[in-house]
């Protein structure tokens, strides 16, 4: 590849993120896909959904915190037959996400499961809460 005066302009960091993101496999399937997903997170959730038996076809709502671009938002709607998709972004980011989970999620829940899907970068900190069987 023939550098670009664009990527002339980028810093070695920049340099390196673009040449991960081009290579990654699951970058040219969400556009090679016939959904044309809006982010690679498509395929973390499904395969979570895969991994976890399917536990998008039983569920009566779904909420996706911090939904923008809407990967996963797309593959719910699908897989539940949704004609319309509603994103809320406008709430603050939550920390301390261990407590979340002893404080909230497992009262609340008959099982919480911890899970890092193949679809996650190795070197990326992000980890995903799977909470089934409702006690409410």
């Amino acid at each position: 590849m023939r550098p670009t005066p664009l990527l002339q302009k980028l810093t070695n960091s920049s340099k390196g993120w673009l040449s991960t993101h081009l290579r990654d496999p699951y970058v040219k399937s969400r556009q090679a896909h016939p959904a044309q997903f809006r982010s690679r997170s498509a395929f973390k959730l499904i395969e979570l959904d895969e991994k976890y038996g399917n536990f998008l076809q039983n569920v009566n709502s779904v909420v996706d915190l911090g939904a923008a671009p809407g990967g996963w938002s797309q593959v719910v709607a699908a897989k539940m037959g949704w004609a319309e998709e509603r994103e809320l972004d406008s709430v603050p980011v939550a920390t301390g996400g261990w407590e979340y989970k002893k404080n909230i999620l497992e009262p609340n829940f008959h099982h919480v499961i911890y899970c890092k899907p193949d679809a996650s970068r190795k070197e990326s900190a992000e980890g995903y809460w799977l909470c089934k069987g409702w006690k409410g």
